[in-house]
Parts: structure tokens; C-alpha cells; sequence
């Protein structure tokens, strides 16, 4: 959180493409050491990430492209 900020989405993934698989969406603020071993891939988002609700589905979106750097 030193570069980041505390809302910034984070996707945890544990056991990919296996059986167990468990997707999370949470935010850097909430994101705990515990959440992560060997069979996790942490995502964190950047600042034009967005967690998007919709009904019962959600997601993280990245817009593609360098829109604030023009």
C-alpha cells in the first residue's frame, strides 16, 4: 500500500484449473499473507482497474491502452 491505493482491486486465484479452484476479489487494504501459499496468483490492479458488479457476477476490469498518459 505504499504505492497503491487501499481500494485498488485484487484478484486472488487459488488452485487454477484444478478441481478446488477459488476465485476472490478483494481490495489491497483487505489482502492478508494468510490468503496467499504456492497455489495462488495474486493480480493487483492499477488505477484504471474497476470492480464491477452485476447481479450475481462480478468482476475486475482493466481498460486496454494508455488513455491518462495522452
Amino acid at each position: 500500500m505504499e504505492y497503491r491505493p487501499k481500494e485498488t482491486p485484487v484478484l486472488i486465484g487459488r488452485q487454477i484449473t484444478r478441481e478446488d479452484e477459488s476465485i476472490t476479489i478483494t481490495t489491497l487494504e483487505k489482502l492478508h499473507s494468510d490468503d496467499v501459499d504456492m497455489f495462488t496468483l495474486v493480480s493487483v490492479g492499477n488505477s484504471e482497474s474497476r470492480h464491477i458488479i452485476n447481479g450475481n457476477k462480478e468482476w475486475v476490469y482493466t481498460p486496454r491502452g494508455y488513455s491518462k498518459k495522452l
